[in-house]
């Protein structure tokens, strides 16, 4: 089979992820992919550090459809069998482009698209309600969880086009990780293996709930004052938060990290990982804290409770309550052997049920129903 996915190329957290981890293991699994993206960013340097086939199509902006005619010559000269997008600015170009083509087209939606733009109003009156538009037309979906199947659907999607796959991670690759001193230097931060570390792996972004976050480890702060906050992710309220984290006086237990190059190496060397957002589909951040045996706490939205069982392979608190956060990460902190029961067990439930392999096995029996008709 030949496959073209289409992506913006901006992307930095799970869609990125998504996609490298699976044209990676397609190849392994003898189908050609394809990786077309409009921005030299993370994306393109990585899929090329990969040994990845990625081309760059720049666009001078989202309205910029001069690349619409180029993945269609890429479509032709490559005999493109099916075309696999991810995310809204990919979504509009392929919508645009299955006009002229006789191939199907598919998308995985990563995200909620309403919610993709929260903050922004502009933004969310418009390419918030293109994105819905552009989903109409593709021939199948894939939704990260069912409880994303369910949204679309309530939304007006035709259930029998939409496919759930959930996110899968490679337990089988061996990695290096980073101990604390040399995470401390290379982030230039004042940590040690003193220090209680407890993380959060997100963008930062209204729907990832921060500040629902830092308000639950207010809480704990008082009765562990060597507890530190790596916050790893960048996003437009960056500021808003350092300057929250100060209003509420613990400043001086959080570390903003920026973007991180590998999250495993700050999750393996922390107490817990959190997760407090609003909304979620299915995360990569839970994958990678089962991979390195970190107990989660996360916010019970989206698909987190497939994989998050409360007591057993983490812990699930209610959505924007940090007090129920904070006694669920004092269980943690109170116990090691706790800690170490949940880890392990996240890690032996992950590797049966969310593999690489399993998902891309799910991802090219889907390619075949619609290829083979």
């Amino acid at each position: 089979m030949n496959i073209l996915h289409v992506i913006s190329g901006g992307e930095e957290g799970g869609s990125k992820t998504h996609v490298l981890n699976l044209c990676r293991s397609l190849k392994n699994k003898d189908v050609n992919a394809m990786i077309v993206c409009f921005i030299d960013g993370k994306l393109y340097r990585e899929a090329k550090n990969m040994g990845l086939d990625i081309i760059l199509i720049k666009q001078r902006s989202r309205i910029d459809f001069s690349a619409i005619k180029k993945v269609k010559n890429i479509i032709i000269e490559n005999n493109i069998e099916l075309v696999h997008s991810h995310g809204g600015r990919a979504n509009l170009i392929c919508c645009l482009l299955k006009r002229s083509t006789n191939i199907p087209f598919v998308s995985t939606v990563h995200s909620d698209y309403k919610l993709d733009y929260k903050g922004n109003i502009f933004k969310t009156l418009v390419f918030s309600n293109i994105n819905k538009h552009t989903l109409k037309h593709f021939d199948r979906l894939i939704a990260i969880s069912d409880d994303f199947k369910d949204m679309l659907v309530s939304r007006g999607f035709d259930s029998s086009s939409i496919r759930v796959v959930y996110n899968g991670i490679n337990f089988e690759r061996e990695y290096s990780i980073l101990n604390i001193d040399e995470i401390s230097k290379k982030y230039n931060i004042q940590i040690n293996s003193e220090d209680i570390i407890i993380s959060m792996i997100a963008r930062l972004h209204p729907i990832k709930g921060h500040r629902v976050f830092f308000d639950g480890c207010k809480n704990i702060i008082k009765n562990h004052d060597n507890i530190k906050i790596l916050v790893a992710g960048d996003g437009s309220i960056k500021d808003e938060l350092v300057s929250y984290v100060k209003e509420i006086g613990i400043d001086k237990n959080v570390f903003f990290l920026g973007q991180v190059d590998r999250s495993i190496d700050i999750l393996y060397n922390s107490y817990m990982s959190v997760l407090s957002s609003f909304s979620e589909s299915f995360p990569y951040v839970l994958l990678e804290s089962a991979l390195v045996k970190t107990p989660v706490v996360a916010s019970d939205v989206g698909g987190i409770n497939k994989i998050i069982k409360d007591g057993a392979t983490g812990y699930l608190f209610k959505k924007g309550d940090s007090n129920d956060l904070s006694s669920k990460m004092e269980i943690l902190l109170e116990n090691r052997k706790t800690r170490d029961y949940i880890g392990n067990n996240l890690y032996e439930y992950a590797k049966q049920n969310f593999s690489l392999d399993i998902m891309t096995m799910k991802v090219i029996d889907i390619y075949k129903e619609i290829i083979n008709g």
